[in-house]
């Protein structure tokens, strides 16, 4: 009964609990190891200098294309409106031209389409507005004219809708010449709204806007319907608006929705994977404020969540595949500054991460497949030629290993191809394995010890 009795003893302090503290942190340290990205800090964050552009420029826009490579198109340069465009080849971190656009402009929107097209609308041109759109061809690098809108429009949104249309919303004929150092340009905003069908190339107006806005942001909803939010309603910064109104495409109808706490333009919208939108960027007249705030489309609410370390204005907004948000650089009250930082949405909290190489602000900033984030052009605010930025800089939360391609999913889930289920299952199989590793190994090394033990046990009896 002795030998039973001190088995039982031996057995229990044995079992289970020990072995399973050792599995569960060897499947922490595995899940680390299988997921670099989950042990990633922002510390560990650093920005590279990568090719430079062949014509400086700010106010372009940036579209990344089905095969992994970024269309830049347009933007001002120090004084005049570009007809210029160029891709990026995250391969070889070069941008190499492609053909122009007919005729240059700026303030313009460029859209990814389902077909793999990209539609560039209106903008300006050299003290133009205008109401033009083209297509392009990112397999034979040809741009085509395509419908043009009823108004000229800039400084306005271009957002895709789940039925494929895309969505013009407001924005403003410029008066010229345009004024560029008032932070906004001269003339009233436009209330009006227009579909583009890619079938046909035509255009459609749908239901005007109950207030006329431009520099908005415009974001789709989960629910397929459009957020729009903020921006200036005429000339001058102190008309801007703390409004936001909300397009339902199966109705063509816009309602109003709950308005912000304080009024914004030259901001940016974050739909964040909750389903929440994250906006950044509030001002008073000319002051800055590093508030931050969350819209609730099941509510119609906005509420208030951390607080930046420093205002921006003008800067981007990335939705990184952690599910983090980048904001990188912008002006400041002080001027325009490299500062960026990491939102997380779990916590509601901001931190610091790697500042820019370069000072700007009206620059793009676009998810690459490879999980870095590429900001190109913009300006550093001085008002010289050298103000005007040709250089373009990488963003790797990692920077010894470059994460495997997952695609921000902001502007349509339907362009962003799906994260294979494979990693998932291939991490999980892999934490199984060392689990079951470890538990023969552990079970192996307990018998051993309790065969030991007997023999010791059964040699001293026999003694006896």
């Amino acid at each position: 009964m002795a030998l039973v009795k001190q088995q039982g003893t031996h057995s229990r302090l044995m079992k289970p609990p020990f072995s399973l503290w050792v599995a569960v942190v060897l499947l922490f340290v595995c899940d680390n190891w299988l997921n670099p990205l989950a042990a990633q800090t922002p510390s560990q964050a650093k920005w590279t200098e990568t090719g430079n552009l062949s014509t400086a420029r700010t106010c372009q826009t940036a579209t990344l294309l089905p095969d992994g490579r970024v269309l830049i198109v347009g933007g001002h340069g120090y004084s005049e409106d570009l007809a210029s465009a160029e891709l990026y080849n995250p391969n070889e971190g070069i941008f190499i031209q492609t053909p122009d656009l007919s005729p240059g402009r700026a303030y313009h929107t460029a859209t990814l389409l389902p077909n793999g097209q990209v539609l560039v609308v209106g903008g300006q041109s050299n003290g133009t507005t205008l109401a033009s759109a083209e297509l392009y061809n990112p397999v034979t690098r040809i741009w085509t004219h395509t419908g043009s809108l009823h108004g000229p429009r800039a400084y306005h949104t271009a957002t895709l809708l789940s039925n494929g249309q895309v969505l013009v919303v407001g924005g403003t004929r410029l008066a010229s010449p345009p004024v560029y150092s008032q932070g906004a340009p001269p003339g009233g905003a436009l209330d009006t709204a227009e579909l583009y069908d890619s079938a046909s190339g035509k255009w459609t107006s749908t239901q005007k806007l109950h207030t006329a806005r431009y520099t908005h942001t415009a974001t789709l909803l989960p629910n397929g319907q459009v957020l729009v939010a903020g921006g200036l309603s005429v000339k001058g910064s102190g008309d801007a608006l703390a409004s936001a109104e909300l397009y339902n495409p199966a109705t063509k109808t816009w309602t109003t929705t709950g308005n912000l706490s304080n009024t914004l333009f030259y901001h940016t919208a974050t739909l964040l994977p909750n389903g929440q939108v994250l906006v950044v960027g509030e001002r008073s007249h000319e002051t800055l404020f590093a508030n931050v705030e969350l819209y609730n489309p099941a509510s119609g609410t906005w509420t208030p969540t951390g607080s930046l370390h420093a205002a921006h204005s003008g800067h981007t907004a990335t939705l990184l595949p952690s599910g983090q948000v980048l904001i990188a650089g912008g002006a400041t009250n002080s001027g325009v500054f490299t500062a960026a930082e990491l939102y997380n949405p779990s916590a509601g909290t901001w931190e610091m991460t790697a500042s820019l190489n370069t000072a700007r602000l009206l620059h793009t900033a676009t998810l690459l497949p490879n999980g870095q984030v590429l900001a190109v052009g913009g300006s550093n605010g001085n008002g010289s030629p050298s103000g005007v930025l040709a250089s373009a800089e990488l963003y790797n939360l990692a920077t010894e290993t470059v994460q495997k391609p997952v695609l921000d999913e902001v502007i349509h889930p339907s362009l962003a191809p799906s994260i294979p289920a494979t990693s998932s299952l291939i991490t999980l199989a892999g934490c199984l394995v060392v689990f079951t590793v470890c538990v023969v190994i552990l079970t192996s090394c307990a018998m051993v010890l309790l065969c030991a033990w007997l023999v010791y046990f059964l040699i001293r009896r026999g003694r006896k």
